[in-house]
């Protein structure tokens, strides 16, 4: 195998891991921490609320540099 097919094969594989080791459960992360920032399982004071509000705007541009990750070049990341 060539250098350039090495690097592509684990390139694949780093992708492959990103999206079933990490994606998936920072989806679960994320729709856990929207539920409970909504109030869904009960009340929260002013201060939990706006922990949650910064950890969900976190996840979001986790979400964000993943998916551009994934989806851009390599190239082209930086």
């Amino acid at each position: 195998m060539s250098q350039k097919s090495d690097l592509e094969k684990l390139k694949n594989e780093l992708v492959s891991i990103i999206e079933h080791k990490v994606r998936t459960p920072l989806a679960v992360i994320k729709e856990a921490v929207s539920l409970v920032a909504e109030e869904v399982p009960g009340k929260l004071n002013p201060k939990q609320k706006k922990l949650l509000t910064i950890t969900k705007n976190n996840i979001d541009r986790l979400v964000t540099s993943i998916e551009e990750i994934l989806t851009n070049p390599w190239d082209k990341l930086g």
